[in-house]
C-alpha cells in the first residue's frame, strides 16, 4: 500500500497563504443575507453593505440583532461625507436595511429596529410591500438611527397614516430620496402634488 508523504514546505505556504490573505465580514442577522455594495477597487471591499431580510418574519414586532464582540482590524476607507455623523463620530460601517415585505410588522415606530454592539451609519432604509395592516407611527424617524439616511423606500408601505403625519420626515434632514410610488402618503403627509413626486424619483430612485 502506498503511502502519501504530504511535502512540510507545501504546509507552510498553504497555512502562510490564509494568514496573508484578508478577511471583509460585518455584522449580520442569521436571518438575513449580507454583501457588500460598494468596493472600491479589486483587492478591497469597503465596510459598505445590505442587510436584506426580504420576506423575513421577525419576533415581537421588532428587528433586534447584537453584534459578536469581534472586530475587523483592518484599514478601512473613509468618506468624510458618508461615515462621520454629527458628533464627528467615524463609523465602522455604513449599512443599507431592505425590510420589504416583511408580513410579522405590524407597526413601525422608533425602538423597531434595534441594532446593538458595532458602529454604524445607515444609509438607505426600505420598507415596501407591508401589509395592509402596516402602520408607521408618528415618531418612526424620530431616533439618531436615521440621522444619516439618504434613501427612504416607501413603495406600497402603508395604507394607514397617523395623525399630523406631516411631521413624520421631519427628523430626516439628510433624506435625499424618498418614494412613495404605489402609496397614498403623499396626500396626507406631504402637500405636494403625486406627479410632482415622481417627477423628483424618477432619475434619482436608488432603491432596488
Amino acid at each position: 500500500m502506498k503511502r502519501f508523504h504530504i511535502n512540510p514546505i507545501l504546509i507552510f505556504f498553504i497555512i502562510l497563504s490564509f494568514c496573508l490573505t484578508p478577511i471583509n465580514s460585518y455584522p449580520c442577522p442569521s436571518e438575513c443575507i449580507c454583501k457588500p455594495i460598494d468596493i472600491n477597487d479589486e483587492d478591497f471591499t469597503r465596510m459598505n453593505y445590505i442587510i436584506d431580510c426580504t420576506n423575513v418574519t421577525f419576533n415581537s414586532n421588532q428587528f433586534i440583532f447584537h453584534a459578536q464582540s469581534w472586530s475587523i482590524v483592518e484599514e478601512k476607507i473613509i468618506d468624510e461625507d458618508d461615515s462621520v455623523d454629527d458628533d464627528n463620530i467615524i463609523n465602522d460601517y455604513m449599512i443599507s436595511i431592505d425590510l420589504t415585505n416583511s408580513s410579522s410588522l405590524k407597526q413601525f415606530n422608533n425602538e423597531t429596529i434595534q441594532l446593538t454592539g458595532f458602529s454604524f451609519s445607515l444609509q438607505s432604509l426600505s420598507l415596501a410591500s407591508q401589509t395592509k395592516i402596516f402602520f408607521i407611527e408618528l415618531n418612526a424617524f424620530n431616533s439618531t438611527l436615521y440621522q444619516n439616511i439618504k434613501i427612504l423606500n416607501l413603495s406600497s408601505c402603508c395604507q394607514q397614516l397617523p395623525n399630523e403625519c406631516s411631521q413624520m420626515f421631519r427628523p430626516l434632514t439628510k433624506l435625499q430620496v424618498l418614494d412613495l410610488s404605489g402609496s397614498d402618503m403623499y396626500k396626507g403627509c406631504l402637500s405636494i402634488p403625486e406627479e410632482i413626486i415622481h417627477k423628483s424619483l424618477h432619475d434619482n430612485r436608488k432603491i432596488r
